[in-house]
């Protein structure tokens, strides 16, 4: 019973941690791949020059 309690609570407790952590962690290196024109069109809502083809 003792073990089942700790995994549960590893589960209940770990997941919503990692889903806490993940962003800051991941953010930060999609904005440096990006840049600033790419943060500006994903804010915008529209593909940025890059994926379209033109420079």
């Amino acid at each position: 019973m003792t073990g089942s309690f700790w995994g549960r609570l590893a589960g209940f407790a770990g997941l919503p941690a990692i889903s806490l952590i993940t962003p800051l962690l991941v953010l930060p290196v999609l904005g440096r791949a990006a840049g600033a024109h790419g943060w500006a069109s994903l804010l915008v809502g529209s593909p940025s020059a890059r994926s379209r083809g033109s420079s």
